[in-house]
């Protein structure tokens, strides 16, 4: 068993001084660097997944469409649409060199060990996978701690690496709504439509609309 409790956002914030939040940063980064490392053809020997991103996501706008769409409002309708397409057409999302992923680093995963203020363990290699290596940076602590991981990161960060992983965040919470459709959990659909109607809400007020 790995010492440690979940690195919460609640948790970051209470325990995260400067100096202790560029030391999980600098581990952070050190752990996406060596594990983005780990060769691809083995990766694919030992079974990794690694269906093209395109497709991945093409497919995840479809069951979106077609199980989903009915509990969006047309408003909704109109900016999931937006999203997907806009992401979906442009091509340099697709350029970037693949690597292998933990694909689903979010809060519950990363460990914290309270006494030495450090990260003791990263869990659940469930959703590995061959894909995005901007996919990987999607822990919520803010932007100042994500400008640290990426500044010791040791892989690419290329043109589009921001706005690829923009996306990612942005579509979160179709991830919840599907996901609790298939199995059957209305907390998990309830919770996704609140989260995308904070998202798109957030959104229209920015901007004005």
């Amino acid at each position: 068993m790995i010492e440690g409790v979940p690195l919460t956002e609640n948790l970051f914030r209470q325990v995260c001084t400067k100096s202790v939040s560029k030391d999980l940063a600098s581990q952070l980064s050190q752990f996406l660097s060596q594990l983005h490392n780990f060769p691809i053809e083995r990766a694919r020997k030992l079974g990794v997944p690694s269906a093209p991103d395109r497709e991945r996501w093409t497919d995840f706008y479809r069951d979106m469409e077609q199980k989903a769409f009915t509990l969006l409002d047309r408003s909704e309708q109109r900016w999931t649409t937006e999203l997907f397409e806009n992401f979906l057409s442009f091509e340099e999302n697709f350029q970037f060199q693949p690597v292998l992923l933990h694909g689903d680093l979010s809060p519950e995963h990363i460990l914290f060990e309270r006494e030495r203020k450090s990260i003791s363990g990263i869990i659940d290699f469930g959703d590995a996978r061959i894909g995005d290596p901007a996919y990987d940076f999607q822990f919520d602590y803010g932007d100042d701690f994500l400008l640290e991981v990426m500044s010791n990161y040791q892989g690419q960060i290329d043109d589009t690496f921001l706005r690829r992983l923009e996306f990612y965040n942005r579509r979160w919470p179709f991830h919840e709504i599907l996901y609790g459709l298939c199995c059957n959990k209305s907390e998990h659909v309830h919770r996704g439509m609140e989260n995308l109607r904070k998202v798109t809400a957030t959104e229209k007020a920015n901007t004005g609309g």
